[in-house]
Order: structure tokens, then sequence, then C-alpha cells
């Protein structure tokens, strides 16, 4: 570790004022926080409360190792790319697995996106819309794929169509500020709502004035998860709300609740961007930014997941803010909160697209392709095509989409390559160690997405 020091790269020496801190830790922390964060509390619901903080502390503790990493071979070839870096020390096929892990990523990420505007805008449009009213048939504006498409068609699309989207960096400052109004709702409400009397709400009427209309809205938009929240609350059990340490680890659905935490926390494939970009770049200023970041979102990921799970308990599902529907649909504050989560998600998909398209033109073209209008708008064609597939019939839940994740994309971005990388190109005898436990992270990656992949697709076609 010692040959790594401070100032390998032109003002590593110098010391950076406050301001600098606090820029890159806002943008370290903007770049990992995302729709992860709405399926926090279901995952500390499925493991336990002291199960989850464990999970959380060692997936940051394993995201930082991956950073490390990254950032030692980076100064030490002057590369800041990470496809770069793959391709040297995986060649071709590497730096070929490596782009269509980014693009996979971002795309799944988008359709998250999408899943959540799908369920979430219906029923904001319902609750300002509704004014004691029930109609017979549900008006268009009330089914969830045409409001997400019609979002992609008016809103995303024309922002995603520009070749640059620099006018929209202020929104990573909207951004954060939203999650933390969304975060500090989700909080208050654990204080409102009784989780051992949600039982006596009237499922048939909820919150709609005993309108079915709308409730066959919510059902069908918020998909099969939603279906399961109301039976079980209709079951009427106290005991599922319970808070527990730790929760049954043997049931299928605890197994794939760790890949969430690890789409949720990804940002590797990002970190070298940020590092090429600091005024004052060096290993060691990075690592702190890091730290202080991962710090902060684990804060910021541990209080939602609480609070939620402290407010449902074991109803928990993975997305938190549908629950809120059964007896708080008109609620301003909750409503509040499905806007800050609907605008962060909105203006968030044109800048994840940017990545997106850069590694399917990679792919079909080749790194050094020329720019043509029809390539930038077919990529984009292509890409949101499979938004709408996915989002309109295949996605089951926002849950699955992160399970999926997390076992291929962010396993593979944020534990195996990385761990792979250091292993193949350190060539220092003294970080034998470090070699050694970079090649135990990189085995330990492989086996969690074989197994879990396996799992995963057998739970899906109901062959386990």
């Amino acid at each position: 570790m010692g040959v790594y020091t401070e100032g390998a790269l032109p003002g590593g020496t110098e010391k950076p004022p406050l301001k600098f801190w606090v820029l890159q830790i806002f943008n370290l922390m903007n770049v990992i926080l995302g729709s992860g964060i709405l399926a926090m509390p279901y995952v500390m619901a499925t493991v336990g409360y002291g199960t989850f903080m464990v999970s959380l502390a060692a997936v940051s503790c394993l995201g930082l190792f991956a950073i490390d990493n990254l950032t030692i071979l980076c100064e030490k070839y002057g590369i800041s790319s990470y496809e770069a870096l793959a391709e040297k020390a995986l060649g071709l096929p590497g730096k070929m697995y490596t782009i269509a892990c980014i693009y996979f990523h971002t795309l799944i990420a988008m359709v998250s996106y999408m899943i959540i505007v799908k369920g979430e805008l219906p029923e904001v449009l319902i609750a300002l819309a509704k004014g004691g009213i029930c109609p017979e048939n549900p008006p268009i504006w009330t089914n969830g794929n045409f409001v997400f498409i019609m979002v992609l068609i008016v809103f995303v699309i024309p922002l995603s169509v520009l070749k640059r989207l620099d006018f929209l960096g202020f929104t990573s400052g909207i951004a954060m500020i939203l999650m933390g109004i969304f975060s500090v709702v989700i909080a208050c409400y654990s204080f409102i709502v009784d989780c051992e009397t949600i039982g006596d709400v009237n499922i048939d009427g909820m919150n709609n004035a005993s309108c079915t209309t709308f409730e066959e809205i919510t059902a069908e938009n918020a998909g099969h998860e939603y279906s399961k929240f109301q039976d079980a609350v209709s079951q009427n059990n106290t005991d599922i709300c319970d808070l527990k340490i730790v929760n049954d680890l043997t049931k299928f659905k605890a197994i794939t609740a760790f890949p969430i935490i690890l789409f949720a926390m990804m940002c590797q494939e990002s970190v070298l961007t940020i590092y090429d970009e600091l005024k004052y770049q060096s290993r060691d200023h990075l690592m702190r930014i890091a730290k202080i970041s991962f710090l902060m979102i684990f804060v910021i990921y541990s209080t939602v997941a609480f609070f939620g799970y402290k407010t449902w308990g074991g109803y928990t599902i993975s997305e938190v803010l549908i629950m809120y529907t059964i007896n708080f649909a008109d609620s301003p504050w909750i409503i509040l909160a499905r806007v800050c989560s609907l605008t962060c998600v909105i203006l968030s998909t044109p800048l994840l697209h940017f990545p997106n398209r850069r590694a399917l033109l990679i792919l079909v073209f080749g790194e050094k392709h020329e720019f043509s209008w029809a390539k930038w708008i077919g990529s984009m064609i292509f890409s949101f095509t499979i938004v709408v597939i996915l989002v309109g019939w295949f996605a089951k839940s926002l849950g699955q989409m992160f399970t999926y994740a997390g076992i291929v994309t962010a396993n593979s971005l944020m534990l195996i390559l990385p761990a792979l990388f250091y292993y193949k190109l350190e060539e220092d005898e003294e970080q034998a160690t470090r070699k050694n436990v970079s090649l135990a992270v990189a085995i330990f990656g492989v086996l969690f997405l074989i197994v879990n992949l396996i799992l995963q697709v057998g739970q899906d076609t109901g062959m386990l």
C-alpha cells in the first residue's frame, strides 16, 4: 500500500478547499442514490433490521474496496476509463462484457424508473382529480401503461435526443433535496400509521371514497405485489408487525434480497469519471470523498429502511410508497413524497440514457465509430422500446428488476471486475495479500451470481 502515495497526478499535494469536498461528496452521493431507496424497507423487512444493517455495511465496505482498487490502477497506468481498464486487464472480451454490463445495468435502472412512474403517477392524478367523483369506467389517464409511455414521449425522449444535457446538471441538486423531503415524510408517517390497526381498514373502499373503479386501477398499475399486500392486510395478523432483528434467512426471498442492496450501492462504473474530473487529483482525496459519501448514503438508506419497516412491518413490499394508497392516498404529504420521487426519476432517465446509448453504440459499431443522427436516434428508439416492453408486459415488480440487476450487472461491476482488474494488473510482490483478497472477492462474486441467478430464474419460471 505504501507505494501508492498522494500526489501521483498533478494537484495531489495541494490542500483542497471545503467547497471542493462538499461538491465532490455531493456528486458521488447523487450517482449512488437512486430508485433503489424505495426498496430498502422491503429488504429490511425480509431479512430483519440487524441483518440488514450488517449487509449494508458489508456491501459498503466491498464498494469502497472496489473503488480503491480502481483508483490504484488508474494512478499506476494513467487510465481514467472503466472500459479501458477492462481491456488492459482482460482483453477485448473483458471490455465487451464490461460494456454489456453497463448497458444492461443502465437499461434496468431506466425500467425501474418507469415502473415507478407507472405505479405512482396515476395515484397522484387520481388524488388530485378525484374530488368525490367515481367514474363508472376508468379514465385513460389512470392507466399506468398509457401514463408512463406519455411521460417517455413528452419528457424523456425529447431530452434524450439532444447531444448534450449540460443544462440538466442542476437537477442533481434538486434530486438530493427531493429525496431528503421523501425521507422525512416516510420517517414522520412511521409515527402516524399503526401497523397493528392496518387490518381494520376497509380494503374494498380503501381511501378512495368506496370507489371500486379507482381501487381496481391501483391494483392493476401496481402489479401482483400490491395484491399480495392487500391480501395480507385483510388477514389482520398482528404478529406480522413485530420488528425482527434477524428474520428467517432460509426463505427464498431472503436470499434474493441481498442483490437489491448491491444495486442500490452501485457507482463504480462512474467513479473513474469523477476521479478524472477532480481538480485536486489523488487516490487519498477520492477515497476520503468515497468514505464520506458511502457513510451518508448508509445513514439515508438505514433511516428510510427502518422507518418504512416500522410503519408496515411484515406487510412491506418492494415499492414503499404504493402501500400508503391503502389509507393515505389523499394525504398532501404522501402526494408530496410521490411528486418528489417522480420528479427525480423523470429528470434522471435522460441522464441515465446517455451512458446506456454510449455502451450500445460501442457494442454495435465499435469505440471509434463516426457520429450520425441515424445511429443516435436509432439506438435511443431501440433501448426505449425494450423499456416499454419490459415495463408494460414482463416486469412483475420493482423488486424483481432490482434483484436481476443486483445479481448480474451490479455484482459484476462492483465485485467481480474491479477485483479481477487488480489481480491481473498489479505486479508489485508487496501487494500479494491484497491480490489474494481481490481474487477471493472475485470468486465470491462469481458464485454469488451463479447461485442467485439460478434461484431467481427458477422462482420466476415456477421451477422452484
